[in-house]
């Protein structure tokens, strides 16, 4: 179980708990393809791209083992390589965040935080970005994003050439804390919102837990082009599956799926075992959800 414990309605310093059974996925310390990274509570402890250089140089399968203890990326976001594996271990606190941008089979999980209190050093960037990636599977997160997006795909990319592919990414057992966002136009607390000549697809979310929202949408599926942060519209989205998602909450912002134009739509997106305040929801009115133009196949069970 985890708990963000608020005191006097004061929601800018809570105390989060965690508190679960016993790890029984962690990795080999030992083993010749894991790069450990030393912690120590008595001390800040620092890493930087001398970390990628040399999980680039080890065998496919590789690991990133990190210790409990406070760690600051120097460069302020690491970029992983393909076929990695990132171990947080229990009371690791990472000062930073990770980029999967271009790559494929990367694994990040563990009982560690990361933690970007000082936002504006990071200009915008969630603890976890994801361009141009495939084959992605992130689990067993709890999420608050006091100023930022909780979930958030597709938004920028390689708008000179192509645009970026982004898919099979499958986001499982996550807590998502007091969604509260203002950002027109990029409101969703699971959000796919594609520009930039992007194109998401096999894109699935599975047991996620969303608590009261004080402003957003539930969710957020759209093929868009803004002006401010996009030189060109995405192209497309298709097969998003939503699984056993849970909502204890009311009076959020209508959710909406729809694309930019005939050309550049989005396909198939299925709800499934959508629960709202204990109540399983069999129509996208109920779910609060509006499907816009060029949204086709859209399905609720």
């Amino acid at each position: 179980m985890n708990l963000s414990i608020e005191l006097n309605k004061d929601r800018n310093h809570n105390l989060h708990l965690f508190a679960g059974k016993l790890e029984d996925d962690k990795p080999d310390k030992e083993s010749e393809n894991t790069l450990v990274i030393q912690g120590g509570m008595e001390r800040l402890n620092s890493f930087g791209n001398e970390v990628v250089k040399k999980l680039a140089s080890m065998p496919k399968g590789r690991t990133l083992y990190i210790e409990p203890g406070i760690h600051y990326i120097r460069e302020s976001t690491m970029k992983l390589p393909s076929d990695t594996n990132v171990y947080l271990a229990g009371g690791c606190i990472i000062i930073g965040a990770f980029v999967c941008s271009g790559v494929e089979n990367v694994r990040i999980y563990g009982r560690g935080i990361v933690y970007q209190a000082d936002f504006q050093r990071y200009g915008g960037t969630n603890g976890i970005r994801l361009s141009n990636a495939w084959n992605i599977f992130i689990r067993g997160l709890t999420v608050w994003a006091d100023v930022a997006h909780p979930l958030n795909i597709g938004t920028h990319g390689d708008y000179e050439n192509n645009g970026d592919i982004i898919e099979n990414i499958q986001f499982e057992d996550i807590d998502i804390l007091e969604h509260n966002e203002y950002q027109a136009g990029y409101l969703g607390c699971m959000a796919i919102n594609v520009g930039d000549k992007n194109t998401a697809r096999n894109i699935r979310y599975k047991d996620i837990r969303i608590e009261p929202i004080k402003h957003g949408k539930l969710l957020d599926i759209q093929v868009k082009c803004n002006t401010d942060y996009n030189p060109a519209p995405g192209k497309r989205i298709e097969n998003i599956q939503f699984e056993e998602i849970r909502y204890t909450g009311s009076g959020e912002v209508t959710s909406e799926i729809k694309g930019f134009n005939p050309e550049y739509i989005v396909n198939e997106v299925g709800l499934h075992n959508i629960l709202i305040n204990g109540k399983k929801v069999n129509s996208l009115k109920d779910a609060n959800i509006e499907v816009g133009e060029f949204a086709y196949n859209i399905a609720i069970d």
